[in-house]
């Protein structure tokens, strides 16, 4: 039996100096290979093997020049007519104004690319500081600081990154300076979480958008799983896992939308949950069998003449629910 605890003992200690020593050499490792690329077999043709963990497109190597005088940006008057607001995972851009009564209006949206789970775009406010021309350099290897001429084509193929028609929207958000807002030769991209945290947009969307920018300007990044157009509703899949319950969430949407939830059949509430991709219902079709059978739609249920059928009244009074 001593022998056996030895044994045991022994091993775990064994296991826990394995895990301590892969955490702490493994980055070093990782770094490392960053910093300096493997030459391949063939010395003449000088080519570099790339890994994994590397960037998946050239887009990821924005170069983003360092604010200064963080000071002078905060002393300048916002500009108050105007605001961006991103929805992810919607991966949509609003662009608002104010119009003559004093109330914002959507002027226009566009298709974007947020960060992917690992790299997540930050979800709060701030401003778009600046704006300008963008470039991507390298950033390590043996090109580290030079300027990146071509990108990737979904085929394999690269096409001259037409730098004369590429601009960006420089973002301060929750304190970082770190993630723009710009365009992007990678249009098969749009409308997927693939970057590093950047917002991108179609070349000829930010065209649009760019000469309507005054700054500095508010932005704001929202994480909405749900949205509410006339009787149809949206929900989108939880790309970075920071729902905690999101059946009693679209149930709270629900209801902040002035819309009693105990018209609807759960199941099928929770049924819409389970896609993995944005999906968009009427509300006539999550209804309860209750108004279903007597051909009541959304549009016409009536809360207050329901108030006389002494079952719904169970519904409301004592959240009873039935088939």
């Amino acid at each position: 039996m001593k022998k056996f605890l030895i044994i045991i003992t022994t091993f775990f200690v064994l296991m826990l100096i394995f895990i301590k020593a892969k955490k702490n050499i493994y980055p070093f490792f990782k770094n490392f290979l960053k910093q300096n690329y493997i030459k391949t077999t063939n010395s003449s043709t000088n080519n570099y093997i790339k890994f994994d963990f590397e960037e998946p497109d050239i887009e990821n190597f924005i170069y983003i020049p360092r604010i200064k005088n963080f000071k002078e940006i905060f002393l300048k008057e916002l500009v108050k007519d105007r605001y961006i607001e991103i929805s992810i995972p919607e991966n949509v851009l609003y662009f608002y104004v104010l119009d003559q009564r004093g109330e914002f209006i959507l002027h226009s949206k566009y298709p974007v690319s947020v960060g992917r789970p690992k790299t997540p775009t930050m979800i709060g406010e701030g401003l778009i500081y600046t704006k300008g021309k963008i470039i991507f350099k390298y950033l390590y290897g043996p090109n580290q600081g030079k300027i990146i001429e071509y990108s990737k084509m979904p085929d394999g193929s690269k096409i001259k990154i037409p730098y004369e028609k590429m601009f960006g929207l420089y973002m301060i958000i929750n304190n970082s300076d770190r993630y723009v807002i710009h365009s992007t030769t990678e249009y098969y991209n749009i409308g997927k979480p693939v970057s590093s945290g950047c917002v991108r947009m179609l070349i000829e969307d930010m065209l649009k958008l760019y000469p309507l920018i005054k700054t500095p300007i508010k932005v704001k990044i929202k994480y909405n799983l749900f949205k509410l157009e006339n009787e149809f509703l949206t929900v989108y899949p939880d790309i970075y896992n920071r729902s905690l319950n999101r059946f009693n969430e679209l149930l709270e949407f629900l209801e902040q939308n002035g819309i009693n939830v105990l018209i609807f059949d759960f199941i099928k509430l929770k049924n819409v949950l389970l896609n993995k991709e944005a999906i968009t219902v009427s509300l006539n079709e999550l209804l309860n069998d209750y108004f279903i059978k007597r051909n009541l739609t959304y549009d016409k249920i009536k809360i207050e003449n329901l108030k006389k059928d002494k079952k719904f009244v169970d519904i409301l009074e004592n959240k009873i629910f039935f088939k």
